[in-house]
């Protein structure tokens, strides 16, 4: 009995090896079969040639794997070249600016792709001469004020109107005269490009525009400028004037300022009783005697006397309290294909100093017609008359002059600094 339970446990663990070693040997087989068949899947080469729509080759297109990681991107001349698994791979080709476009590889070693534009796309983009880029990444090359920021300051200028408004441009201005320019610079690199709507122009074009009229102003520094080639070597100063929308009712707007003009600080000359005072004071400190009487010296102080009475030259030339006013009236609006945009406006600015005056009238018209999609025609009217009084004194500077003479007439100029002692010591015992 105890034979026969030995003998059926060996033979039981017989057949138990014998159907082990039946499976290996079919999973050998197996993977021997998976081996073979993924041998015989070979990687496929695509290569191909990306276009727009006018057949002009697009670099920078990006190739994509579908449901990879793997991808490529088109080279100068649009073309590209990437590995595949098998035919059912899917190419995904995308563009910023483009429509994108998905096509499944089967037996094709070679695929070309025309892509199709999609303006919509670029709301959040901005194109540069050095590439496209995404406009938060390139905000510190980039300023931009709007209309109403510009409006906010009553300036006789657009330049005047962007002081303080934009970092790393600097303004200057070399007087107060009426409608004096303020000269602007960005990084402090000299006169930049001005472009209107896209038509280049100069400072004084720029600094006469309504600023009613203006819709926005961008500068551009640094690279950011490239894309208007030598030009551009100081930055660009780029300017949007307002235009009507589509399907818009029409809209009547009217503004207007008053303001006033005048000193917050200004020296006044010294009267004829401190200057001939100063005159004595200046010969006792130096040691001899006063060139002018107590007697005389009293009756220049009482100011009554004829022949010693003062003459004030600061209220002769200046004018307290001078007006400064604008006033403007425009017109938008549009249909389905026509959109315009008028404007009227006029600005006047008095001097500190008789005989100068500044009056500017300035006409804006823009008119964009649909005449079928994708064509559009448009005029832009522009016009300005201007009015300019001043004196215009041969060989001197006719505006600095009068406030330089105020300070000549009264006292001769060695004896300024004498009287600037006399100026500080009654300001002392006051």
């Amino acid at each position: 009995m105890k034979c026969n339970s030995l003998y059926k446990n060996a033979f039981v663990i017989c057949m138990v090896l014998i159907s082990s070693i039946a499976n290996i040997q079919e999973s050998i087989a197996l993977s021997i079969k998976t081996a073979n068949e993924r041998s015989d899947k070979k990687a496929i080469e695509v290569n191909g040639t990306i276009i727009d729509s006018q057949g002009l080759p697009l670099p920078g297109v990006t190739v994509i794997l579908k449901g990879t990681t793997t991808g490529v991107a088109t080279d100068m001349d649009g073309q590209y070249s990437i590995s595949v698994p098998g035919p059912e791979s899917i190419l995904m080709f995308t563009f910023i600016g483009f429509n994108s476009q998905e096509i499944t590889v089967g037996n094709q070693s070679t695929i070309n792709v025309s892509l199709t534009e999609n303006l919509s796309d670029l709301d959040e983009v901005l194109v540069v001469g050095y590439g496209v880029q995404k406009r938060g990444t390139i905000t510190g090359a980039v300023s931009e004020v709007k209309s109403e920021d510009l409006l906010r300051t009553p300036a006789v200028t657009t330049s005047g109107a962007l002081v303080g408004k934009m970092q790393g441009v600097t303004a200057r201005q070399t007087d107060a005269r009426p409608g004096g320019n303020t000269s602007i610079q960005i990084r402090n690199m000299g006169t930049p490009l001005f472009v209107i709507d896209g038509i280049p122009s100069d400072a004084a074009q720029f600094n006469n525009l309504g600023q009613s009229d203006i819709e926005t102003i961008s500068v551009l520094k640094d690279a950011a400028a490239a894309i208007y080639g030598m030009r551009a070597s100081n930055g660009v100063v780029l300017v949007t004037t307002k235009r009507g929308k589509t399907n818009q009712k029409p809209e009547i707007s009217l503004s207007g300022y008053y303001g006033l003009q005048n000193f917050t600080r200004y020296p006044r000359p010294a009267n004829a009783y401190q200057h001939v005072r100063a005159n004595a004071e200046s010969e006792v400190n130096l040691g001899g005697s006063p060139i002018i009487s107590q007697v005389d010296l009293a009756k220049w102080q009482d100011n009554t006397e004829k022949g010693f009475q003062s003459f004030d030259y600061y209220d002769f030339i200046m004018k307290p309290n001078v007006p400064q006013t604008s006033i403007n009236a425009s017109a938008s609006g549009g249909s389905s294909n026509t959109k315009y945009f008028f404007s009227l406006s006029h600005l006047g600015q008095d001097a500190l100093i008789d005989d100068y005056l500044f009056q500017r009238t300035n006409f804006q018209s823009n008119i964009d017609m649909t005449l079928a999609d994708g064509f559009t025609v448009g005029t832009q009217i522009s016009g300005r008359l201007e009015n300019r009084e001043q004196v215009g004194v041969p060989g001197l500077d006719d505006y600095f002059n009068p406030f330089l003479t105020q300070l000549e007439n009264s006292v001769p100029i060695n004896q300024v600094k004498s009287i600037i002692s006399i100026y500080f010591l009654e300001t002392k015992c006051v």
